[in-house]
Order: structure tokens, then C-alpha cells, then sequence
């Protein structure tokens, strides 16, 4: 039953992926349903919802709860597996964020938890938060409120214009600075203030630009001129509080 609603997902959000993004290649993609992500090297990492194998034409699913609706995945991974090469110069963790931007375009139901986990998870990256919390029973008359504070993982975390130098398809990486999350962040964050001001296609064409002048990577002050961000952590901080929004 998973499957066949899985397959309806596909027809749905593949034809929109391919009109949504620029330079989308039309691949033929597998789509599987898999709770074991059976073949890849994160099998047997159970935080890992989704992945998208390229070169083997493949997408997999876990399909088991991950805190984010199965065609919000869908998208995301879709997006990955139709992008064409000129977005190669994006930074990896702006492909994320692309991928993240889109599938909340495509899947607006899903968006705002989506986005409230990529962009609080970022915000620790600048310390410790605090949450205020209130509740109203209008049958009871009350209003109840506290504030919680959370802290980090005492990992090491890179900064935002390190984090903007990472090139490849993705962003899943094995070494000491375990925060993928705190990145998957940032590149939403950069992606929708980027979009906000310059559009899908202007994203696309400092993509195109940075190809025609032989650099690997989009340079850093191109995307933080199209983000309207500067190199000043506080900046990304109030950023991110920002974004984060109701």
C-alpha cells in the first residue's frame, strides 16, 4: 500500500521537479522503497532517510518515520537526481539547500516543520537557544508558558563561509566536525535569502559564471552578495532567527 502511494507521489512530483528547476535533466530514475537502503555505505545508518545515487540512476526511501512526510523526501531526492551539471559549482551544502527550498515549494504542507528543523539545527552553530513555550485553552480560560533552554552536542562546528567552500553532491561527511545538521542549515538559509533576491535563475546563472571563469566552486562574496549576508557570524545568526519565523 506504502508502494503504490509512493508510485502516485512519483507521478505527481517528478513532471513538476523537471518544470521547477533549471537546467533539470529528464534521467530515468528508479525509485526504491527501502527500509535497508540495501547496496549504499549508510545501511546501516539509521538517521539517514533518504539518498540518491546518481551514477546507479537510483533513489532510495527508508519509508519508516523520520519526522518529514515521505513526498517531502520524495522531492528533495528528485531534485538531486534531475539536476543537471551546470549546477556542479553550487557548494554542497547550497545543493541541500536547493533540494530543501524546492521540495517545500512542491510540498507546502510539509515545509514549515522541514524548515524549522534545518534552521533551528543551524542556529546552534552560534551557541546554546531557548525555547519559549506557551499554551492556551480557550475552554479553560488558561494560558500556561515556560521557557526551556537546549544546549549543542559538544561537537566542533564549522562556520558558515567554511561551510560554503564544501564542494560535491551532497554533504554526509566522516571526520571530526560531525554537523551535517548545523550545514543542511545553511545552505537552506543562503539558498531562500538567494532566490528571495535573484530568483531560481540568477541562482542558476552564478552557477553558469563561475563554470565560464574555470572555478570549481561559486566564489563566496558572489554568494553572499546574492544572499544579502556578509561574513560576520552575527549576521548569519539574526539570519537564521529570522527565517526561522512563526
Amino acid at each position: 500500500e506504502q508502494a503504490r502511494d509512493l508510485a502516485e507521489m512519483l507521478t505527481d512530483l517528478r513532471p513538476r521537479v523537471v518544470e521547477l528547476l533549471p537546467d533539470a535533466v529528464d534521467r530515468s530514475t528508479e525509485v526504491w522503497l527501502d527500509s535497508g537502503l540495501r547496496g549504499s555505505e549508510l545501511a546501516g545508518d539509521h538517521s539517514v532517510a533518504a539518498l540518491t545515487n546518481v551514477s546507479a540512476g537510483r533513489i532510495q526511501l527508508r519509508g519508516d518515520a523520520s519526522g518529514i512526510d515521505l513526498d517531502f523526501l520524495l522531492a528533495h531526492e528528485l531534485v538531486h537526481a534531475l539536476m543537471g551539471g551546470t549546477w556542479d559549482p553550487l557548494p554542497a551544502v547550497m545543493k541541500e539547500g536547493l533540494c530543501d527550498a524546492l521540495a517545500a515549494r512542491l510540498v507546502p504542507r510539509s515545509a514549515p516543520l522541514a524548515r524549522a528543523l534545518r534552521l533551528f539545527a543551524a542556529r546552534f552553530a552560534f551557541g546554546d537557544q531557548a525555547l519559549d513555550l506557551s499554551l492556551t485553552e480557550p475552554g479553560l480560560g488558561g494560558r500556561w508558558g515556560t521557557r526551556i533552554d537546549i544546549a549543542s552536542p559538544g561537537v566542533l562546528r564549522r562556520g558558515p563561509l567554511d561551510a560554503l567552500a564544501l564542494q560535491g553532491r551532497g554533504i554526509r561527511l566522516h571526520d571530526a566536525t560531525e554537523d551535517e545538521d548545523a550545514l543542511y542549515g545553511y545552505g537552506l538559509l543562503v539558498v531562500e535569502r538567494s532566490v528571495d533576491r535573484v530568483g531560481l535563475e540568477g541562482l542558476h546563472t552564478l552557477c553558469v559564471a563561475a563554470q565560464e571563469q574555470d572555478e570549481d566552486v561559486v566564489p563566496v562574496d558572489w554568494l553572499l552578495w546574492a544572499a544579502a549576508l556578509d561574513a560576520d557570524p552575527r549576521s548569519w545568526d539574526r539570519a537564521l532567527a529570522e527565517a526561522f519565523g512563526p
